[in-house]
């Protein structure tokens, strides 16, 4: 029940998902899809990842149950239900669970110049904890089997994270066509709210002028590595285990947030972006056949 109301909190299905791909502007999108009237999205942590349907210890918790604990408080009568997860684009079991929960859910997913994802991708991981090799070359080429944790290992596979295509192959063949929809980072950063109505209208909503003056998540490194890897998701779980998942999330924000600092990524150099693009080109090529879209932008 709301106390401050006395009336139960409605609990709602996810209606649209934004599930990837990672550093290509999700948290962007969501930030600004959520000052739409008509939507609700989570707001309980820097990046507002819903990750019921990727983390077994999540999911194995009553749906209703984690929808109040991030819903409590608003008013949701009559409004869409618009979620984010980077993480489930690429793991075909967390997109079944999915479609058990709705199978008419509107996926959306906004692609990223995959050179350009690799190397944001290595300095976010760098800054979260995550990543210790200090050659850039040789985090994003070396096949490396032993990462530090499972958070490492899902996000510092930058070459194939940036593979769109296997991916989302994986997402086609669990829903239909008409679910999905795909566009371009390159698109959202040159339009923003052009896209932005593209998902509002998708999802049900009435057109809507969105501000997006405001950056959203911007380049941060850690102040002090040795500690973001201390603190990083998956080294203090004994403790924090004992804590409410909201709380959890919050107190991993702060911290965070007190070992950050703007940063500039140094310009990427020529050799490494040369390497990427021939890596990608041929895989571009079959991506850009699967979606049916023109992706010259990224050559």
């Amino acid at each position: 029940m709301d106390k401050n109301t006395n009336r139960k909190t409605t609990i709602r299905k996810v209606d649209s998902i934004l599930i990837g791909a990672q550093k290509a502007g999700t948290t962007a999108i969501n930030e600004y899809i959520r000052q739409h009237p008509e939507i609700i999205s989570p707001s309980h942590n820097k990046t507002n990842e819903f990750s019921y349907f990727s983390i077994d210890s999540i999911y194995q918790i009553e749906y209703e149950k984690y929808f109040k604990t991030l819903f409590q408080d608003l008013h949701i009568q009559g409004k869409y239900f618009f979620a984010k997860n980077v993480d489930i684009m690429y793991d075909p079991e967390s997109m079944k669970r999915l479609y058990k929960h709705n199978k008419d859910v509107k996926i959306f997913m906004i692609l990223r110049n995959p050179v350009e994802r690799c190397y944001s991708a290595y300095w976010y991981a760098r800054s979260r904890g995550w990543e210790s090799e200090k050659n850039i070359d040789k985090a994003i080429f070396s096949k490396r089997k032993n990462f530090k944790s499972k958070h490492a290992k899902a996000n510092c596979n930058y070459l194939d994270k940036s593979d769109y295509s296997k991916h989302i192959k994986n997402v086609y063949d669990i829903f239909p066509n008409e679910n999905i929809n795909v566009f371009l980072f390159e698109s959202f950063k040159a339009n923003p709210n052009v896209i932005l109505n593209e998902i509002a209208t998708k999802i049900g909503c009435k057109r809507y002028e969105f501000d997006t003056r405001e950056k959203v998540n911007s380049a941060v490194a850690a102040k002090s590595e040795i500690f973001a890897r201390l603190v990083s998701p998956g080294k203090y779980v004994s403790v924090a285990k004992y804590f409410p998942l909201t709380l959890r999330m919050k107190i991993r924000a702060k911290i965070e947030k007190f070992n950050s600092k703007n940063f500039i990524p140094p310009k990427m150099d020529d050799s490494l972006k040369d390497k990427l693009k021939e890596y990608f080109q041929p895989r571009n090529a079959i991506l850009s056949e699967l979606i049916g879209v023109n992706l010259n932008v990224w050559d």
